[in-house]
């Protein structure tokens, strides 16, 4: 959804970013669907645990 709907866009008012999610889920997003396994990887960043004080 980032890369079709927000990414290095400035929309004028919430409630045309809403139109254009709404809008990325009833056309955009059946098409790549069967895309995304594809870009789903395991190279997870590791954390270190938090230490508290």
């Amino acid at each position: 959804m980032n890369e079709h709907v927000r990414n290095n866009k400035v929309f004028d008012s919430f409630s045309e970013f809403k139109d254009k999610i709404r809008t990325f889920f009833s056309l955009i997003w059946n098409t790549i669907l069967p895309d995304l396994p594809d870009r789903i990887n395991d190279n997870f960043q590791k954390l270190k645990p938090v230490v508290s004080v």
